[in-house]
Parts: structure tokens; C-alpha cells; sequence
């Protein structure tokens, strides 16, 4: 199983293979039906990624390090059973200290914080909340998503799905839905993924979403 193999990598101890490790899980966890599968049989993983994103070391000053660490992180902030497992282990606190980085790191962190925001099941203390709450917000309004279409094809970042930004879109919370909106239009300029929102069929429901959140989401 390949998540098998990469947890080996990850506990190696070697800066090189944990990047390797780091890059893949990134691109295989997006993926929704083998994040699916990968979360159900290795519980490790989660506090397995933790521990490295917990590190005070040198070589987390490489952004492509950071860039597949924040990302394996965000990716599991999706799902119910690793976004539990990250809760507890404090990930909302790696994901704040990493909001102040560059435009992908910056992205990737927040859409981990508005994930986690969008759980109702989780309940951020009234600080930590509204950290988070601030830090979508910054982004909001310094980065467009033209500059984010710009800053991801530099760095040749790809989607395969398109559903999961749709959980954020019908989030309770107002910055957090606005935040949806600005990661949707961001994948509406590039035609590889409008095409992704006729595949995974959502256009339907972006429509609809767009007229009952018209006023929040202009």
C-alpha cells in the first residue's frame, strides 16, 4: 500500500526522503476516494505528519518543503476522521504560525483553518477562532485569485476534484464562505478545472449557491 511506504519515509529521519514522502501524500491524498481509503487503515499518519510539522529545524526554511507539509496538512483538514486526529494534536496552531508565509503556503494554511472552521464539531476557543477568522480575512483581501491562478501555475499546482470547495461555500461562517468564493474563482480561470466542475458536476450547485449567498458573496 503506497501510504505504507511513505509513512516509512516520514519516520526515516532524512530531510530529503520526508520532502519526497511530504510531496507525494500531498498530490495522493487530494484525491477524495483514496484520502478516503488512506485514513481508514493507518491511524499513524496524522501524528506521523504532525511530529514533522512540529519540528524546529532547518530544513523546514525550504518553501517546497513547506509547500507539500501545509498541503498533506489541508488535505486532511477535509476529512472527518484525520481533521479529528489533527484537531487534537494542535494543528490549529501550525497552521496559524504558517498564515504569515508566502501566497501558497499562506493559501494552504488557511484553507486547512477554513476546513477546520466549517466541522461543526469542532469548537475553537473564542481567541483562536477569530486568529483564524483574521487570517482568511488577510488573505481575502491581499491576494486575488487572479494572483493565486498566477502564483499556482508558477508552481505547476494541479486540483483533481473540485467537490470538497463546496463544503466551504456552505459553511455558517460568513469569512469562511467568502474565502470559499474566492478558491472557486481562482479555479475558474484555469480550463483544466473548469472542466473538473463539469466532470464532478457541481455547476448546478455553484449556481444555486451564488443566488442564495448573493449579498455575502458579491
Amino acid at each position: 500500500r503506497a501510504v505504507d511506504a511513505m509513512l516509512l519515509l516520514l519516520r526515516s529521519g532524512d530531510p530529503d526522503l520526508e520532502k519526497g514522502a511530504l510531496g507525494f501524500l500531498f498530490c495522493f491524498l487530494e484525491y477524495d476516494t483514496t484520502a478516503h481509503i488512506a485514513t481508514n487503515y493507518d491511524k499513524t499518519l496524522v501524528p506521523t505528519v504532525m511530529k514533522i510539522a512540529k519540528k524546529d529545524n532547518k530544513r523546514k526554511s525550504n518553501p517546497e518543503v513547506i509547500i507539500s507539509l501545509i498541503g498533506t496538512l489541508f488535505v486532511l483538514c477535509i476529512h472527518p476522521l484525520t481533521s479529528a486526529q489533527l484537531f487534537d494534536l494542535g494543528v490549529v496552531d501550525v497552521l496559524l504560525e504558517c498564515s504569515c508565509q508566502d501566497i501558497p503556503i499562506r493559501y494552504f494554511a488557511c484553507l486547512g483553518l477554513a476546513y477546520l472552521l466549517s466541522h461543526d464539531s469542532y469548537r475553537l476557543n473564542k481567541k483562536k477562532k477569530q486568529e483564524a477568522l483574521n487570517n482568511l480575512s488577510f488573505f481575502i483581501k491581499t491576494t486575488t485569485p487572479k494572483e493565486l491562478r498566477t502564483n499556482e501555475s508558477d508552481r505547476g499546482i494541479l486540483w483533481t476534484s473540485t467537490k470538497s470547495f463546496l463544503k466551504l461555500l456552505e459553511a455558517k461562517e460568513t469569512t469562511v464562505q467568502i474565502f470559499g468564493a474566492l478558491c472557486v474563482t481562482n479555479l475558474s480561470y484555469s480550463d483544466i478545472n473548469r472542466h473538473l466542475f463539469e466532470k464532478d458536476k457541481i455547476i448546478g450547485q455553484l449556481c444555486c449557491l451564488q443566488w442564495h449567498h448573493d449579498t455575502r458573496l458579491s
